[in-house]
């Protein structure tokens, strides 16, 4: 599995002059400091699953879009239900 964060904000709505919102986000990712949650912000990020991975049960605070781009993977819900997702399918879940 690889993990990319490609952006990130510490607030809602984010502070965009003077490019305070990159200088924020490149401290976190500099500081080793930024999880898959930031709180009062957004984490945006590309998770590839290679083939005959599974992914692990997590839980977070937050609201997540799951946007497949390509290939397709089996999402196992809390009640264990599973639903098979394909190129083009958004899976949306909120805690």
């Amino acid at each position: 599995m690889a993990l990319n964060v490609l952006f990130s904000t510490s607030e809602s709505p984010a502070h965009l002059n003077e490019d305070k919102d990159v200088t924020t986000h490149d401290n976190l990712i500099g500081g080793g400091m930024l999880g898959l949650v930031n709180a009062n912000g957004i984490v945006l990020q590309i998770v590839n699953f290679g083939p005959g991975l599974s992914g692990r049960m997590h839980r977070t605070q937050s609201l997540d879009y799951g946007i497949i781009l390509k290939g397709e993977v089996d999402m196992v819900l809390d009640n264990r239900e599973t639903h098979h997702i394909r190129r083009g399918n958004v899976a949306i879940r909120s805690w």
